[in-house]
């Protein structure tokens, strides 16, 4: 499809959704196809209310799987105002790749702020984490390493970059 058919059913969707949640604001599939589209236009806010709000009215995985991942997305982009919902997420953790992922997301948003302490903590973390096993880290869109050697280059990094003092 070209790009006016796809923003047609973009449309058509999303006033299929306004319909339905006028109707029933307590409808779960809208909440979260409301979601979903809050979030590919970037109103990631306005997205994880809607994915919140959807688990709360109905336990479905896929709105659990939208909110954590949505939330992760905001500990990568704003960390701090996205920090305090760090004790939600881990509830909203089911194995130890997301594990793995939230400490990764930690770490470097502490570093990106000058916590140096607590960034350190968490790659000792991730470190704990990865014991018996070497799993791949997902560093950006295109590119993993090997999670202990992504934490050995970052661990240098944050001893160049903190202070003497630290």
């Amino acid at each position: 499809p070209n790009g006016l058919e796809v923003f047609s059913q973009m449309e058509a969707l999303r006033k299929q959704v306004a319909e339905r949640l006028a109707a029933n604001p307590q409808d779960a599939e809208s909440l979260l196809l409301r979601g979903e589209i809050h979030w590919d236009e970037g109103r990631l806010q306005e997205a994880i209310a809607d994915f919140r709000r959807s688990l709360e009215i109905s336990a479905d995985p896929k709105a659990r799987n939208l909110l954590r991942d949505a939330m992760f997305e905001g500990l990568k982009t704003d960390f701090a105002r996205h920090r305090k919902s760090v004790e939600e997420i881990e509830r909203l953790i089911d194995d130890s790749q997301q594990r793995a992922n939230l400490l990764r997301l930690l770490a470097t948003g502490c570093e990106n702020v000058g916590e140096y302490h607590g960034a350190f903590g968490h790659y000792l973390k991730l470190i704990d984490l990865d014991r018996d096993r070497r799993d791949m880290e997902a560093v950006d869109k295109f590119l993993s390493a090997r999670r202990d050697c992504w934490i050995q280059v970052r661990v240098a990094a944050l001893r160049e970059a903190a202070p003497p003092e630290v």
